[in-house]
C-alpha cells in the first residue's frame, strides 16, 4: 500500500518522501548556520577542480567512498538546482571548507553572522523646534554604543566562530577580533548619517513624524518631530506632554457638553414658560 501511494505521488508530480526529507533537513541546517548556508554553498561551488578533487578525496577518507562516488556524482545536479542537498551532506561538506576558505571570506561571514544573530532594538528620540544637532548626536551615539556594546558572543555565534576557525585557534581568536571591531565599524556607519539634515525638516513635518531612521544591525533608530517640546527633548517628555495635552482636550469636552446640556434646559423652560403664559 505504502509503495503504490509513493508510485501515485511520484506519477503526480509530488516531491518523494525522501526529497521532503532532504528539503526539512536543508531549511533546519540553514537555521543553525546562521542563514548563512548559501553563502557557503556558493563558495563550494567556486572551488576550481583541484581543489574540488582534494575535498571529495577527504570526503571520502571520512564518510566512506561510497559516500564521494555519490557526492560527486550528484555534484553538477546540486549545483545547477535539479537536485536538493540534504541538511545531512550539507553538514558533511560544510565541515571541511573552513580550511579551504580565505580568511577575508571568513570576516564576510563573520558579518552576516552577526546581523543574524544579534538582538533586536528599536528606539524613537525626538527633535523639537531649535534643536541641537550635536546633542541629537550624542545621544543617539551613547544609545548605539550601549546597545552594541553590551552584546556579547552568544552560545551560537561561538559556535560558527568554532566551525569557521577549523579548530585553528589562532584563526578563532582573529574571527573574535574582527567581531569585536565590526560592532565599532557598524556604530561609526550608522552615524555617519546625515543627522544635520534633520532640523531642515521640522517646519513642515506634522506631530510624531519620522524625519530619519538610523539602522545598525538590527537595531532601529527613529528621529521623530514634535512640536511640544523644544531642543531634544527624551520621549518620557513627550509622551508626559501629550498625555497631558489629551487630558485637557478630554476635560475641555467634558465641559463643552456639559454647558451644551445646560443651555438646552434653559431653553427647554424659557420655552415652557412661555406655553404656559
Amino acid at each position: 500500500m505504502a509503495r503504490r501511494f509513493s508510485r501515485w505521488r511520484r506519477q503526480k508530480g509530488y516531491p518523494s518522501e525522501q526529497a521532503l526529507r532532504h528539503i526539512e533537513e536543508a531549511k533546519r541546517f540553514s537555521s543553525e548556520v546562521g542563514g548563512v548556508d548559501n553563502d557557503v554553498k556558493q563558495f563550494f561551488f567556486s572551488l576550481p577542480p583541484h581543489e574540488l578533487r582534494a575535498l571529495f578525496t577527504e570526503y571520502g577518507r571520512r564518510y566512506g567512498e561510497d559516500k564521494r562516488q555519490y557526492a560527486e556524482e550528484t555534484y553538477t545536479d546540486w549545483k545547477t538546482g535539479r537536485r536538493k542537498m540534504s541538511g545531512l551532506v550539507a553538514q558533511r561538506l560544510f565541515d571541511l571548507l573552513p580550511n579551504r576558505m580565505p580568511l577575508p571570506k571568513k570576516y564576510e561571514l563573520v558579518r552576516k553572522l552577526w546581523e543574524y544573530f544579534c538582538p533586536k532594538s528599536h528606539e524613537v528620540f525626538y527633535v523639537g523646534s531649535g534643536a541641537n544637532t550635536k546633542v541629537l548626536h550624542s545621544r543617539v551615539s551613547a544609545h548605539l554604543e550601549k546597545v552594541v556594546q553590551d552584546y556579547f558572543i552568544s552560545d551560537q555565534l561561538s559556535q560558527k566562530f568554532e566551525w569557521l576557525s577549523g579548530g585553528d585557534v589562532g584563526v578563532r581568536q582573529q574571527l573574535q577580533n574582527y567581531f569585536q571591531q565590526l560592532k565599532r565599524e557598524f556604530v561609526a556607519q550608522a552615524l555617519k548619517e546625515r543627522l544635520d539634515v534633520v532640523s531642515a525638516h521640522l517646519k513642515d513635518s506634522p506631530e510624531d513624524h519620522t524625519v530619519q531612521t538610523v539602522r545598525l544591525g538590527n537595531h532601529v533608530v527613529e528621529i521623530k518631530c514634535t512640536h511640544l517640546a523644544d531642543g531634544v527633548p527624551d520621549a518620557t517628555t513627550v509622551n508626559n506632554i501629550r498625555a497631558q495635552k489629551r487630558r485637557a482636550e478630554e476635560n475641555k469636552e467634558r465641559l463643552t457638553s456639559a454647558f451644551g446640556c445646560l443651555f438646552m434646559i434653559v431653553v427647554v423652560i424659557v420655552l415652557l414658560k412661555a406655553c404656559a403664559k
